[in-house]
């Protein structure tokens, strides 16, 4: 069985080769596209917002060693399960749609890992090559998608909570979940909106946490 600095080295790879600053072209024509929770219709231009028709889909994975969520595109989780022979990744869940290259109005929205990669958080930079730095989380940081910064083109926040004592980040877009996670009862502390990002459209799962 590989060990889990393999695996994961195999999930930043996928990821590498995923996500990159180079631009996709536009079709250059106005579409008009349902909106978020609310159901609202939008116009969407593409001189302000990225095609939805070439968002990706990043999904959310749980392993036991060490204790972590990651994102990343669902085919790295699966690769990974099947070269290890074993569900090292479980509870794979799709979360949410990003884009792989920079659209208009996006910015990148980074993993990064800390020095004894037991525990990894997610942050929006601000552009491809500057790196963002937090304290104590020097390691694996990559690009997971092209996100937006703020509440437009019909994104939706997507929530984080941290259980504590295990180091684990968790993150979902179903409001009504993270108000459930962060109650007094289970244990998990408020991170606040993370970034805003594009609903899902696909069949592949719900978006729990879990």
């Amino acid at each position: 069985m590989q060990s889990i600095s393999a695996l994961l080295s195999l999930v930043l790879i996928t990821l590498l080769q995923c996500c990159s600053a180079l631009p996709r072209p536009n079709s250059g024509s106005d579409v008009v596209t349902t909106g978020s929770k609310a159901n609202q219709n939008f116009i969407r231009s593409d001189t302000t917002c990225g095609d939805p028709s070439t968002a990706i889909v990043i999904s959310q994975a749980f392993q036991t060693g060490p204790i972590i969520h990651l994102l990343s595109v669902p085919y790295a989780f699966d690769t990974v399960n099947t070269m290890n022979g074993a569900a090292t990744w479980v509870s794979i869940r799709d979360l949410f749609r990003g884009w792989a290259t920079q659209q208009p109005s996006t910015l990148p929205l980074w993993q990064l890992g800390s020095s004894n990669r037991q525990e990894y958080i997610y942050k929006i930079g601000q552009d491809a090559t500057t790196k963002p730095v937090v304290s104590g989380f020097p390691n694996d940081i990559v690009i997971i998608a092209w996100v937006f910064p703020t509440q437009v083109c019909g994104s939706v926040p997507l929530f984080g909570a941290v259980y504590p004592s295990k180091t684990d980040h968790i993150y979902t877009t179903d409001e009504d979940q993270h108000a459930g996670l962060i109650s007094p009862a289970w244990g998990w502390s408020e991170s606040g909106v993370i970034a805003y990002v594009l609903p899902l459209t696909s069949d592949r799962g719900p978006a729990s946490p879990f």
